[in-house]
């Protein structure tokens, strides 16, 4: 259980609220979890299609990707969808990816160092 220190006003460090709240609910779990989907994801997707698509979630083995163009969709569906998943499963060995499913969705990009 976290621990949440007092301060003279009688406030409370936000983060402890946070950590303490997020854990009760099982968000953090979560949280975690898909940041380990999101990083498996650019590992195996590379930084040029990792740049054009986000990890949308997963539920019950299927890792929902969005992409941002109909080309590049296809492409992943048809021809890397095979290659992709055999590489997040070998990335996120402790989380289920049995599927991997593309779909065309817009987002916006990205903020980049200029």
């Amino acid at each position: 259980m976290t621990t949440v220190t007092d301060h003279p006003e009688g406030t409370r460090e936000l983060g402890n609220v946070l950590d303490g709240l997020l854990g009760r609910r099982g968000l953090s779990k979560r949280h975690r979890e898909l940041a380990a989907l999101r990083r498996a994801w650019a590992n195996a997707a590379g930084d040029d299609v990792a740049g054009h698509t986000r990890v949308r979630g997963l539920r019950t083995g299927v890792l929902t990707i969005d992409v941002d163009s109909a080309p590049l969709c296809h492409r992943l569906a048809a021809f890397e969808k095979d290659r992709l998943l055999q590489a997040v499963q070998e990335q996120a060995r402790k989380l289920w990816v049995a599927e991997l499913r593309f779909r065309l969705g817009a987002f916006a990009p990205k903020d980049t160092d200029s």
